[in-house]
C-alpha cells in the first residue's frame, strides 16, 4: 500500500484532448493485435528509464481508460504519452525501487521490443533480493 502522502487520483480520459489507450474494441482481436506496442512514451530528464536504457523514449502497449488526473505529494511523473498523459510515476526519496506504469509490462518482456519491461521485472527482482538480505 502506497503511503498517505503518496496518493493520486485518477480519472476517465477525455477523448477531446487524449488519444485512445484502450485495446482494440473488435471482437477477434488476437493477444498480439490487443497488447502489442501502440505509442511512443517519453521519458522526463534524469528518470529510471533513461537510467535503465540510455534513451529518452520508447514504444508501450495502452490497454487503459483510466490515467492519472492529479499526482499526490511525494509522486513524480517520469513518462508521458504524446498526448500528455502520466504513463510512469515514482515515489520520491524512496529508498528502494518504486514506479508504477500504466501498459502491461507482463506481456513477452523477453522481446526486444519490449525491452524495457524486461529490465523493470530485473529491477524489481533485484530490489527484493535486496530488501530480503537487510532483513535477514
Amino acid at each position: 500500500m502506497l503511503p498517505m502522502a503518496a496518493q493520486f487520483s485518477i480519472g476517465f480520459i477525455s477523448k477531446d484532448d487524449k488519444q485512445d489507450h484502450r485495446m482494440p474494441q473488435n471482437d477477434d482481436a488476437s493477444l498480439e493485435e490487443i497488447f502489442k506496442p501502440r505509442h511512443q512514451i517519453m521519458f522526463t530528464e534524469n528518470s529510471l528509464f533513461n537510467e535503465f536504457l540510455g534513451q529518452d523514449t520508447f514504444w508501450v502497449n495502452s490497454l487503459h481508460g483510466q490515467g492519472i488526473d492529479q499526482l499526490g505529494a511525494g509522486l513524480t511523473a517520469v513518462a508521458h504519452s504524446p498526448d500528455g498523459l502520466i504513463e510512469a510515476i515514482s515515489i520520491n526519496d524512496y529508498k528502494s525501487f518504486a514506479v508504477a506504469i500504466q501498459w502491461h509490462a507482463e506481456f513477452h518482456p523477453e522481446r526486444d521490443e519490449n525491452l524495457l519491461n524486461k529490465l523493470l521485472f530485473q529491477k524489481f527482482g533485484e530490489a527484493c533480493r535486496q530488501f530480503l538480505a537487510v532483513k535477514l
